[in-house]
């Protein structure tokens, strides 16, 4: 176990983030080049992100599943919420470093990799289906399960990512969870299909676009005092 989960702690750097164990994940140094190790890392890198992303989704779409939700946990769903953006504004730059591996040096190894490719990476299968992306909304109506089921007739963990996966698409999902909380939520004292809930809706958010519009305009009236100059980089 980790340390921090029981036990005595008495643990060192390497030993808390099994750092032994993890940099011997991407091959022996002698036997792959500089550019296949850059590869590797950054993927192993987005599979561990991933790893955290569908956790985070996952307690938030059971925070929000609730019935009914304590007001005292909707700070912690949007927490994991928040942390899920700034995962994913991460994950984005890391392009940029991949970006760094030349045509060249790619193709120095890519015979190596075989039939492999990014389709083949379950988890990011996994965050989609507890997001609650669903096949029509996919370009061509591909199944997200397809590739899985082919690669689950070798049996092994194949066949265990697969059953986890079809487990998973039958769950309810964040997005699920949200909008059933949604329509549970009353607003202004109406509630979701009771009449004239879409005119209280309306009127809500109008109201509330109003007095924000409101805040904001008055900020800049208290700032105004310092010169029209100024009032007009504020506005800005």
């Amino acid at each position: 176990r980790m340390g921090g989960y029981g036990g005595s702690g008495n643990w060192t750097y390497g030993e808390y983030l099994q750092l032994h164990k993890l940099l011997k994940l991407q091959g022996e140094e002698g036997d792959i080049s500089s550019d296949e190790m850059h590869f590797i890392i950054v993927h192993q890198t987005f599979e561990l992100w991933f790893k955290q992303v569908i956790r985070e989704l996952s307690e938030a779409r059971d925070i929000l599943g609730q019935v009914p939700v304590p007001e005292d946990d909707v700070p912690r769903a949007v927490d994991h919420l928040a942390r899920t953006t700034e995962i994913f504004r991460l994950m984005a730059s890391q392009w940029s470093v991949l970006e760094t591996l030349t045509p060249q040096g790619f193709l120095a190894f890519r015979d190596g990799l075989g039939t492999a490719s990014g389709f083949e990476s379950f988890q990011m299968r996994e965050f989609e289906a507890v997001l609650g992306l669903k096949a029509e909304d996919r370009l061509g109506g591909m199944d997200p399960l397809s590739t899985f089921r082919k690669l689950a007739k070798r049996g092994g963990e194949d066949a265990k990512i697969l059953k986890r996966l079809e487990e998973i698409a039958q769950n309810d999902s964040l997005y699920e969870s949200l909008m059933n909380w949604i329509e549970r939520t009353p607003i202004m004292g109406s509630t979701y299909g009771s009449e004239e809930d879409e005119k209280v809706v309306t009127e809500y958010v109008e109201a509330h676009l109003e007095a924000h519009r409101r805040i904001c305009e008055e900020a800049v009236n208290r700032m105004s005092g310092l010169s029209d100059r100024d009032t007009g980089s504020v506005k800005a």
